[in-house]
Parts: structure tokens; C-alpha cells; sequence
């Protein structure tokens, strides 16, 4: 019998998340290998870092281009550029990141005054040098910035890597678009570690379930360890997920026989006033 999503979702919630296991003898030598991608991901990429740094969307109809910041010195100079190799601009603004997270790029989103120009700026764009530097669209179906996730998956079972490949986008669409999906070799040995960029955003034409530190993968119809990015905390006592061990549902039971309270046993109780009758040590004279 089919189940529910509500019912997969309260299931995931109620397992028990094993505890990572690392080799302390050897160092670790995993490569990961990129067995999909989706094709504009590049493209997406840009876009998503250049509207992470906005922290708003980019404008319809208009192109994005990056540059190495030692490239253009004042990175105005990009403009002057680009309306004499292109032509004229209708607008157009320099982006770039935050001092703690720059890399020694810059994007500019620009608007230009003809479809033929816009055209020139995504097939030719411009050439400094022996560099040359298109553009991309900025356009989208959406108002809402993508939410890139990586998601790390363990104990996957064991598959070729074309049925590995589809299986995990069937099972991952659930939670989101599927970008990219690579896996972890040891020794050229798959030891069913995989990790997947999803795209969770919800638009018009889709609309995603969230994630699970045990995430269900329909695939193979079992639940398989996830970690990620904002995922909720594991409990030290229990190993369930969305609270800590202080919190746990498991201690808070617990009953003290010093005061009669709960959460905490008798070696840990902070209550000075409760009789408590240290046990004697029995001996063998007794």
C-alpha cells in the first residue's frame, strides 16, 4: 500500500540517524565525480550569486557579465567598454560582493538599447586582450531568488552509475530541481556517498516538500542519512533529529530519587534540600 506524504514525513522524524563513522587510521582520499548536470547551471550559478549579492532579483530583458576585478580600474570603466564594442547602454549597475567574500570578480547587469546589441553581448561579447567575456540572460520565469541547496547523501545503494543517476533525480524532484548530482569513489570503489544541488524554491510549476535529516528516496522506497546546510540538530541520546540532547523528550522523562522530580537523575540533582540516602558500599565482612 501507498503511503501518504504525511505519513512518509512522520516516519523520517521518528528514525534514529546513525552516527558518522570517520577512518582515524588513514586519511581520507574520496573524489567526487560529477555524474549530472543540468546544462545552463553555469548560467544559473551566475545569476544566483549576483542576486544573492543584490539580495533582491534581477531586472527582465537585460544581460549579465563577469569580469576579474583587475580588469576594469575603476570598474566604471566597464561601461565605456562595453558601449564601444557593443554599443549604447539604457542602463545598467555594477555588482559585487561583500569585502569578506570576494574572489577577484565583479558582474555587471546591463540593458542594452537594441535586441541586435543584447544579441552581440550573449554570442561575441567583448575581448580584453586575449580574454573574451559574454554575457548571459538575466530573465526568469519567477520573482523569487533560487535557494541552492547541497545536500549530502549517505548510504545509497549500490548502482551503476546510469541507473544511480536516474533513480536519484526521481527521488530527489520531490525536494526540489535537480542541478547537479556527484559521487564519492574510495580507491575507485562507490561506497554510496552522493551529494545533490537542488534548486528548492517553489515557482508555478512545481512546489517542493522539505528536507529531512532522514530523507525518504522513492527509488528504492527507504530513508538514507542527509545532511545540509540549515538542517535541523541531532540529539547525542536519542539520535532523532529537531532537538538537542537538553531538550530531549527521552531525559526529560527521567526520574530523580533524590527530589522525585524529572530530567535529571540523582548524581546531577541541584536540589540541596531533598533527603537522599547515599547507598553504603556493602563489604564482605557483612
Amino acid at each position: 500500500m501507498t503511503m501518504q506524504w504525511s505519513e512518509i514525513v512522520a516516519k523520517g522524524m521518528k528514525l534514529k540517524i546513525p552516527t558518522a563513522t570517520t577512518r582515524r587510521d588513514e586519511k581520507s582520499t574520496a573524489v567526487a565525480t560529477t555524474i549530472y548536470e543540468l546544462e545552463e547551471l553555469k548560467s544559473l550559478m551566475r545569476v544566483h550569486r549576483a542576486e544573492t549579492m543584490l539580495e533582491m532579483s534581477l531586472h527582465q530583458n537585460c544581460v549579465l557579465f563577469e569580469f576579474p576585478t583587475m580588469e576594469f580600474v575603476p570598474k566604471t570603466d566597464a561601461y565605456v567598454e562595453l558601449k564601444k564594442q557593443i554599443g549604447r547602454l539604457v542602463g545598467g549597475r555594477i555588482i559585487t560582493a561583500p569585502p569578506h567574500k570576494a574572489n577577484g570578480k565583479f558582474m555587471v547587469e546591463a540593458k542594452f538599447a537594441t535586441e541586435d546589441h543584447t544579441e552581440a553581448a550573449i554570442s561575441h561579447g567583448i575581448t580584453m586582450g586575449d580574454a573574451q567575456y559574454r554575457a548571459i540572460y538575466t530573465g526568469t520565469s519567477r520573482d523569487e531568488l533560487p535557494k541552492m541547496i547541497r545536500v549530502h547523501l549517505t548510504g545509497i545503494p549500490y548502482e551503476e552509475e546510469d541507473v544511480l543517476v536516474a533513480k536519484l533525480k526521481e527521488s530527489l524532484k520531490h525536494y526540489g530541481k535537480v542541478c547537479q548530482l556527484q559521487m564519492f569513489r574510495q580507491s575507485d570503489v562507490f561506497e554510496g556517498k552522493v551529494s545533490a544541488l537542488l534548486d528548492t524554491q517553489d515557482d508555478a510549476m512545481a512546489s517542493y516538500e522539505p528536507l529531512q535529516r532522514m530523507l525518504y528516496v522513492s527509488a528504492w522506497e527507504t530513508f538514507v542519512p542527509a545532511s545540509y546546510k540549515g538542517a535541523p540538530p541531532v540529539c547525542y541520546h536519542c539520535h532523532q533529529s529537531g532537538h538537542v540532547k537538553l531538550d530531549c523528550p527521552i531525559l526529560q522523562a527521567v526520574k530523580c530519587f533524590r527530589c522525585k522530580g524529572t530530567g535529571h537523575i540523582a548524581r546531577y540533582c541541584t536540589n540541596s534540600d531533598a533527603d537522599f540516602d547515599t547507598p553504603q558500599k556493602r563489604t564482605d565482612q557483612e
